[in-house]
């Protein structure tokens, strides 16, 4: 089993789609994540693939510039049709770099968000309950990430 990463400066990530409303004929429908997930692989990279399983979830919270970002991503397992050697992978984007590792690699490329290397792990040891996950943490999201100091008059010994 291999996965595909994008490297996007230091970090790497998996490829994404993003499921938006579109306007058709006058009436909104949206794009099922499966259907974004194999569109943008074709787009970004000219892999064909096949849906399968959904694994699981992992919340992400970051901070880009002076702006705070929240996502979730939805993992599912992607097939192959039967090939001998993994296809080369080139990037349609300049601004990314795609290449396949084994899972065991993951922690070693800096993929974000992290939870995604313990969805990997929980997969690989046979677990197959729906994963969720998170960095989310709404003491950072207030900016409360470090201990307030404690008040002379707060007693103890």
């Amino acid at each position: 089993m291999h996965s595909v990463i994008a490297k996007v400066f230091a970090r790497s990530l998996l490829p994404a789609g993003y499921a938006k409303p579109l306007q058709v004929i006058g009436l909104f429908c949206s794009r099922s994540l499966p259907v974004a997930l194999t569109r943008e692989l074709a787009e970004e990279v000219g892999l064909c693939i096949h849906v399968s399983d959904y694994l699981g979830a992992v919340e992400h919270q970051w901070i880009e510039g002076d702006r705070h970002r929240h996502q979730i991503n939805h993992v599912f397992t992607a097939l192959l049709s039967k090939m001998d050697t993994l296809p080369t992978v080139e990037s349609r984007e300049d601004h990314l770099e795609f290449f396949w590792v084994r899972p065991s690699e993951l922690s070693h490329r800096n993929l974000m968000p992290s939870s995604l290397i313990e969805l990997v792990q929980h997969l690989l040891s046979g677990d197959r309950t729906t994963f969720w996950g998170s960095t989310f943490s709404v003491k950072a999201r207030l900016g409360l990430t470090h201990s307030p100091p404690k008040s002379p008059n707060s007693g103890g010994l």
